[in-house]
């Protein structure tokens, strides 16, 4: 290689390792995950892709035999034509890096799990704007497979996914992926906190019997975003706060009335009464008992 391209390839490896990746990241620990590329973001998108194609060449020319590197390059070079907007090269690149990374490491390893993430973000950009079945059933396949690796970041792309059954009207197809998000919660909740799952699927029974799909879509959403925090306070305690507010809405005031003090149990249990999960569980039990006609044991509850 003469300095030119020794050159190019060396600012080409800088961008290898940023890989703008952080464009498919669907959450914030997805986002987490891949901020170790540390992405150089001071050059022009043109000049990256550029520069990725060169470093493409470099590899396929120079160093042929070693597979890893060369995913490497793809999926850095598919990311840059992702966030050009040209899906289908894009989708080729990624295709071609994930099968090199599961021949290399294993189908289900985590290594795999951004050229998974890529892949799959790549399919719900193309499904939003012109939906075919053939390559839906594929993005299904794929988070199936991210499934095993990352539930937050299949959780949240199975939530868009539903979304555009539901455009499609096919409401049908959009309950399934809703369940599908549900029991990836309920292995995610710690051991004492799975109740949770159950009185979310019981929520989305009732939104589906009525036919409020936008209502469980909105809710699916919500547990995507927040339902797979680390913390526990977030994903437990507020879910059940905000549970417990949806039953009411029912007019189920005693199931209500559970939740609330669930929520303040688990607030209880992993946080202080500092703690916005802790005041709200308060608030929100506090008024169902008030709503019974047990102001007493409301006020008692007000004093913790």
């Amino acid at each position: 290689m003469n300095q030119k391209m020794l050159a190019i390839a060396a600012v080409s490896y800088g961008l290898i390792s940023s890989a703008n990746l952080q464009a498919n990241a669907q959450t914030p620990q997805a986002a987490q995950d891949v901020k170790q590329f540390n992405p150089i973001w001071n050059l022009e998108r043109d000049t990256n892709e550029d520069l990725l194609r060169h470093a493409l060449a470099l590899q396929e020319r120079h160093d042929p035999q070693d597979p890893e590197k060369l995913a490497e390059v793809r999926l850095a070079l598919a990311t840059s034509l992702k966030c050009a907007n040209k899906l289908s090269a894009a989708r080729e690149l990624a295709e071609l890096a994930l099968e090199a990374q599961e021949k290399l490491f294993g189908k289900g390893s985590k290594k795999t799990k951004l050229a998974l993430m890529l892949l799959s973000s790549i399919y719900l950009n193309n499904s939003s704007n012109h939906f075919n079945e053939k390559e839906v059933a594929q993005l299904e396949k794929l988070l199936h497979r991210l499934a095993k690796i990352d539930r937050e970041q299949t959780a949240s792309m199975r939530v868009q996914l539903a979304q555009i059954y539901l455009t499609q009207k096919q409401p049908r197809k959009a309950e399934k992926l809703w369940f599908q998000s549900i029991a990836l919660l309920h292995k995610d909740l710690p051991y004492d906190c799975k109740d949770l799952a159950k009185a979310c699927k019981q929520i989305f029974c009732t939104f589906i019997r009525d036919q409020h799909y936008d209502d469980a879509q909105a809710l699916a959403r919500g547990m995507a975003q927040y339902g797979f925090d680390r913390d526990v306070l977030i994903s437990a305690a507020n879910g059940f706060v905000v549970l417990s507010q949806q039953q009411e809405s029912f007019g189920n005031d005693q199931k209500a009335e559970r939740l609330a003090k669930r929520a303040l149990e688990t607030s209880e249990k992993y946080g202080d009464k500092k703690t916005c999960s802790y005041t709200s569980a308060i608030k929100q039990y506090a008024a169902l008992l008030r709503k019974q006609g047990k102001e007493e044991q409301a006020k008692e509850i007000e004093k913790q």
